[in-house]
């Protein structure tokens, strides 16, 4: 790590960030000092955070820089060489340049922020999030699939069925979350993170299966439950197994601090949201397209919460600008390959949205429920009518906001030592003052 100090502060001013992330001073070259960190993984992290201090001009990594001469072969570098996977610069939900997209053109930013939120992290390998829907089963672009559970079959563990119409959706949904960063495919938001499928439309499904999907993802350790399904038509209705499922995951998951469960608002082009979406203790995430502008299709109203970049409108079939994601594997899923470019809905926003919970998660795991949604809702890029609206919620997520805002806080105590032994005068800092 490369960086400048402030007139009047020294590396004393650094010694709890240098060692919690085990860097030890290596030298100054003129007002260039040089940090030597123990694993280069925490090489950004440790930069940003010392960047938010207050004590330096600047802090960075100190990069590889590969030069050429100028006579050499033109050898132009830009940002899709650091994020090789094929489909990523058409992954506009995760960095929307303006880039076109299925002939449509987008607008700058109008994204989750991701390509931000991975220079802090990519997601934990502690963290669960638990797919419910069609089934998921191993991919070439999928790390960690866990074994599963399907409510109506005791005896299988989530996988997809042989129902030719509901196979492969929650397949594209896992991938919009979790995909590898792995130079083939596509990127998930939280890639390191595990995925527990749950299958819960083998259309043998009674409501008490529906209520077991949640009380086993939250037995079986789901941190976050990701629900791209819903009820259609079905704002004022409810069901009292399936309500009291969800209370139990969001009151005793993850030892009491609740497991993070998140529903699509639904597809209906309706002022109100579907069920189970509009329960309260879940997180009702809507979508908005590679425009900037809010999906028509995507259900709105007083219970929606947030929304997430995904396709831009429907009519009777889905136009606009698409989302590409995993497929299964082979001629099983939508089209004859292991990828699909065709997604779309709030059934790809919401797993989205849940692949940023899990980041923040990953963050700090300690947070609560409650205050995982008030991150989220607090963090997020306000659009449409200033403040919370029925049309975006809170506004569109913003993974790199969030995750910066539970970063823990770091108590920086002056302690009189003049580690750069360069004479500088260590300035007297308030101990506990928190950056």
């Amino acid at each position: 790590v490369i960086l400048k100090l402030k007139v009047g502060a020294s590396i004393a001013s650094l010694t709890p960030l240098m060692e919690r992330y085990q860097a030890t001073y290596l030298n100054t070259n003129h007002e260039m000092v040089i940090l030597k960190i123990a694993d280069i993984q925490n090489a950004i992290v440790l930069s940003n955070l010392i960047s938010e201090s207050g004590f330096v001009e600047w802090a960075n990594p100190d990069f590889f820089a590969e030069l050429v001469h100028p006579d050499s072969p033109s050898s132009e570098v830009n940002e899709d060489d650091f994020f090789n996977d094929p489909l990523f610069p058409e992954q506009f939900q995760m960095h929307n340049t303006g880039q076109t997209i299925d002939g449509f053109v987008g607008m700058n930013d109008a994204d989750c922020n991701a390509l931000e939120a991975w220079g802090i992290t990519t997601g934990s390998s502690d963290i669960i999030v638990a797919v419910i829907d069609d089934g998921v089963e191993a991919h070439e672009d999928l790390g960690s699939v866990l074994p599963g559970y399907t409510p109506a079959r005791s005896g299988e563990n989530g996988e997809p069925g042989n129902n030719p119409e509901n196979n492969e959706h929650g397949q594209a949904c896992a991938g919009i979350i979790a995909a590898s960063h792995n130079s083939i495919g596509v990127k998930g938001v939280a890639p390191n993170v595990n995925i527990l499928p749950i299958n819960i439309f083998t259309r043998e499904e009674t409501f008490s299966d529906i209520a077991n999907a949640f009380y086993w993802a939250t037995d079986n350790g789901a941190d976050v439950i990701s629900n791209s399904w819903g009820y259609n038509n079905s704002c004022n209705a409810s069901d009292p197994s399936i309500d009291a499922a969800i209370a139990y995951a969001v009151t005793n998951g993850r030892g009491g601090k609740g497991t993070v469960v998140l529903f699509s608002s639904g597809n209906g082009y309706q002022s109100c949201v579907n069920y189970p979406a509009h329960n309260p203790n879940v997180i009702a995430v809507g979508a908005f397209g590679n425009t900037g502008a809010i999906s028509s299709y995507s259900n709105q109203g007083t219970a929606l919460d947030i929304v997430g970049p995904s396709s831009n409108q429907t009519t009777t079939a889905y136009t606009g600008a698409r989302v590409r994601t995993i497929d299964r594997m082979g001629a099983a899923g939508y089209s004859a390959g292991n990828y699909t470019t065709g997604f779309g809905g709030t059934s790809a926003s919401c797993p989205l949205v849940s692949g940023v919970a899990a980041l923040v998660l990953s963050v700090n795991p300690d947070l609560t429920d409650a205050e995982v949604k008030n991150v989220l809702y607090t963090t997020a890029t306000d659009m449409g009518t200033p403040g919370r609206d029925n049309t975006f919620g809170y506004g569109r997520v913003n993974a790199h906001a969030a995750v910066l805002a539970v970063m823990p806080e770091i108590n920086l105590q002056g302690n009189g030592n003049d580690i750069a032994g360069d004479g500088s005068n260590v300035p007297n800092f308030i101990d506990g003052t928190s950056f």
